[in-house]
């Protein structure tokens, strides 16, 4: 795979990703369609990553690293919401974490946190043109 194919396939999937989680959240899944914002953001900015760097992106879940390596410009404001947005990968994925999400993840809060979310991804869409 090319670098340029590796770039649009993680590009393409981020916004799978995005879709899938605004479906999850129409159906009431608030809790999944945080996991998939996560997801979401997750793959785009290890495809910015592979764009700007020339190099894969490393093997870690958390939003605000891959985005320094990555070598986006983050404010204290987005460090404070990739690190919250970052907690829904693992509170959605195992067991022994889901209940603090299931019972965090109002529709408030799971609104209020896909919006931000969006904004973040839409960001970081337009560093790759």
């Amino acid at each position: 795979m090319t670098e340029a194919e590796a770039v649009k396939a993680w590009k393409d999937s981020a916004i799978e990703n995005l879709e899938t989680a605004e479906e999850l959240l129409g159906l009431g899944k608030k809790h999944d369609a945080l996991f998939f914002l996560h997801l979401a953001l997750e793959k785009n900015i290890k495809g910015l990553h592979q764009h700007l760097k020339h190099q894969p992106s490393l093997y870690i879940h958390d939003l605000y690293k891959l985005a320094v390596k990555a070598g986006l410009e983050i404010s204290e404001e987005e460090k404070a919401e990739l690190d919250e947005i970052s907690t829904f990968n693992i509170a959605a994925r195992y067991d022994i974490f889901k209940q603090r999400l299931y019972r965090k993840a109002t529709e408030e809060f799971a609104d209020k946190w896909m919006e931000i979310g969006k904004k973040l991804f839409n960001k970081y869409l337009e560093v790759y043109k």
